[in-house]
């Protein structure tokens, strides 16, 4: 019945593990040619680029941070599971928009691109540099991020890749930190003044002739 399907090429695994592609046509006399074609290499690049792709695959599902792929007008095309949970919203609302649209208006400056923000201008950021921003999620909330841009290039297209940290813990451990060494501060300046207030009436000679 395969063979009666002459137009159709059949892939066909051998027993030493090779590969032929069968192509059969029909002649105008009713016979049959038969083409015979080794693609075990094919084959084999074909599985080498499946596993790799997996693994890329893999990679990106499981990274913690926000891996987002745009094109050279900021245009989103891939968005990973993390940047899935950072900004609560699914790839599928995420693709075709462009990348600006996650950031919020305190990011003024660079609506006009985020790939201009770094590219543009009289003093653009060079690519891989990492920059602060203020993000926001689908439900409106903003929160600290870093964003550090790659560029990679496929076929005559540029693309770039856009790596995101929410940093939202170090922001708040930063501002711990700012407050403990204020309320210290202030917690020692109090009596230190008082003290400074004292010794200076003392050698004012308040009390008189001190041993």
């Amino acid at each position: 019945e395969r063979h009666r399907r002459s137009e159709i090429a059949i892939d066909q695994r051998l027993a030493d593990g090779r590969w032929l592609r069968i192509a059969e046509r029909k002649t105008a006399d009713g016979s049959r040619i038969g083409l015979r074609i080794d693609i075990t290499r094919i084959k084999q690049n074909a599985e080498d680029l499946a596993e790799r792709a997996e693994s890329i695959r893999a990679i990106l599902d499981t990274v913690v941070d926000a891996i987002v792929t745009i094109d050279s007008s900021g245009t989103i095309l891939s968005f990973n599971p993390a940047a899935e949970r950072m900004f609560a919203m699914s790839g599928d609302v995420a693709l075709g928009k462009n990348a600006d649209f996650l950031l919020t208006d305190r990011n003024a400056s660079h609506q006009g691109g985020l790939i201009s923000s770094y590219l543009g201008g009289d003093a653009p950021t060079p690519i891989g540099a990492v920059r602060e921003f203020t993000a926001k999620r689908s439900d409106g909330s903003e929160f600290p991020v870093e964003l550090s841009v790659g560029q990679m290039d496929v076929g005559e297209e540029t693309r770039y890749v856009g790596i995101i940290r929410d940093i939202s813990e170090r922001k708040h451990l930063e501002r711990i930190k700012r407050e403990f060494v204020s309320t210290v501060s202030h917690e020692l300046k109090t009596p230190l003044t008082s003290i400074t207030g004292a010794l200076g009436l003392l050698l004012g000679g308040v009390a008189g002739d001190l041993p």
